[in-house]
């Protein structure tokens, strides 16, 4: 076998609309970020990564369907990932956060949600230096849905195990 190529869709986000789907594919010969019109089945590719050891994936649509967000390893070591957005016409590409997994937009859109080293934070959409929210041992945002932000905490389980809790929280409140 020479290519890795599954060609499968993988972590679809609706727009804000419902005329649009974003989802991670590796048609083409790499994951990227594609966008699919469904009344239409019109398809484009909107992001175009090409580095073998550049990882990206997990698009999310922001609420007002201006942006979808999502987790690239371009600019760090191995399988750190920063946070990353771009226009759904495949514009305007901008890294918003050097570090970051878990994402979920706040309902305003104006800021990105997201996780790294246990500490939750924010970063403004437009991108800039992100903000501790909480430090909860958070392990992965869930989602956000009227003001309310939803996320994993790490939590031992009775037995020694490793397991999670979900936690919700007023970031804006």
């Amino acid at each position: 076998r020479i290519t890795q190529q599954t060609g499968q869709v993988q972590t679809p986000t609706v727009g804000a609309s419902d005329r649009d789907v974003a989802f991670l594919s590796d048609s083409g010969g790499h994951a990227n970020l594609w966008v699919v019109a469904p009344e239409t089945g019109e398809l484009r590719q909107i992001t175009h990564e090409r580095d073998r050891n550049v990882s990206l994936g997990v698009p999310i649509w922001s609420p007002d369907g201006k942006w979808i967000a999502f987790v690239s390893s371009r600019g760090n070591t191995g399988l750190g990932f920063g946070l990353w957005s771009v226009s759904p016409d495949g514009g305007n590409l901008r890294n918003l956060a050097v570090r970051g997994l878990g994402m979920a937009w706040s309902s305003d859109a104006q800021w990105v949600y997201s996780t790294n080293a246990g500490t939750l934070y924010k970063v403004p959409a437009t991108g800039g230096s992100p903000i501790p929210v909480r430090r909860d041992a958070a392990r992965n945002v869930i989602g956000s849905e009227g003001g309310a932000l939803y996320f994993m905490v790490d939590r031992t389980l009775s037995d020694g195990q490793p397991g999670f809790e979900i936690h919700a929280a007023m970031p804006e409140a």
